[in-house]
């Protein structure tokens, strides 16, 4: 039965694969790509697009797909499709194109800044474009509760669809430490983050406003993106009881239950 399930499954992952590939061909053959500053030739161009080997671990992760450059010198190499198309298009489109299937695509994770408000890290966050605007929506959360937090607007077109944001405590590889975790798309195929699996930030001292962003690194894109999703602004160490304000663009929802 194992066996059957796991045939359809990268039958209709080859499937979905080939007409993206297909795409993305009509897309990106033949486009140019400025060299000038790479050496003597003026221009590359792409000549084919390579999706991984049939796998239901690999064929439907974005960073596994690959351009074939040659320039014209006559040089070759392969490059990441994401130095060809922005990842706030890639994120979508491969969750899209893979909705349903159970193989692991590629999500965008989260890390947290301290978004102090004194002067000197005050200008550094804005020079890298982190922007959190409160909301003045506050979600509860502690060891034993999360709260699930997603984007306002398409979610068909969104960079993330969801997130967990966590606290645990008293874990052997940390010790009594109070952490917390922004786990993205918590709750899409493939995604597996359970307490001790998170990557964590220390929960205490919320006057150093750490928040929650996805980064979207320097691309396609002229510099890194920060997405806000939500900031620590209240913890009690006693209880370990937390409170997250969410960004303007973000809201809190009931999931389903995730199976196990």
């Amino acid at each position: 039965m194992y066996s059957t399930v796991k045939t359809e499954v990268c039958a209709r992952a080859l499937e979905v694969a080939e007409s993206l590939q297909a795409l993305l061909e009509e897309r990106l053959l033949g486009r140019t790509v400025d060299r000038r500053k790479c050496g003597c030739c003026e221009y590359a161009k792409v000549t084919g697009i390579y999706k991984p080997n049939l796998h239901e671990y690999q064929i439907a992760s974005s960073l596994l797909w690959r351009c074939s450059m040659q320039d014209q010198c006559g040089k070759l190499w392969f490059q990441g499709i994401d130095a060809l198309i922005p990842l706030t298009e890639i994120f979508p489109m491969f969750r899209n194109a893979f909705a349903g299937i159970d193989v692991r695509v590629h999500h965008p994770s989260a890390f947290v800044y301290e978004d102090q408000p004194h002067a000197v890290f005050g200008d550094s966050a804005r020079k890298e474009g982190r922007r959190f605007t409160g909301s003045g929506r506050i979600v509860d959360v502690d060891g034993e509760t999360q709260a699930y937090v997603r984007p306002i607007g398409d979610l068909t077109q969104s960079v993330w669809v969801n997130a967990e944001l966590r606290i645990d405590s008293n874990m052997p590889q940390y010790g009594s430490q109070l952490l917390f975790a922004c786990n993205v798309n918590f709750l899409e195929f493939g995604v597996s983050y359970n307490r001790g699996q998170c990557r964590y930030y220390d929960a205490t001292e919320p006057a150093r406003m750490r928040t929650a962003y996805i980064l979207i690194p320097d691309g396609v894109g002229p510099r890194n993106r920060y997405l806000p999703i939500a900031r620590l602004v209240d913890i009690d160490e006693a209880t370990g009881k937390g409170k997250f304000e969410l960004d303007q663009s973000v809201e809190a929802f009931d999931p389903p239950v995730k199976a196990a």
